[in-house]
């Protein structure tokens, strides 16, 4: 599932869970922002997706 900041989510069903993956994708660390921002920032965008 593609995220409007360039990220995605990989969504996986097996018989005993629901993995999901968050990715950031290439513009995740833009200028002047922290890893931890960044990270912060893609989590909240998933979340609302």
């Amino acid at each position: 599932v593609p995220l409007p900041n360039g990220g995605s989510l990989v969504i996986e069903q097996t018989e005993a869970l629901v993995s999901i993956d968050v990715n950031g994708g290439h513009g995740m660390l833009g200028h002047g922002t922290s890893q931890q921002q960044a990270i912060l920032d893609v989590n909240l965008v998933a979340a609302r997706q």
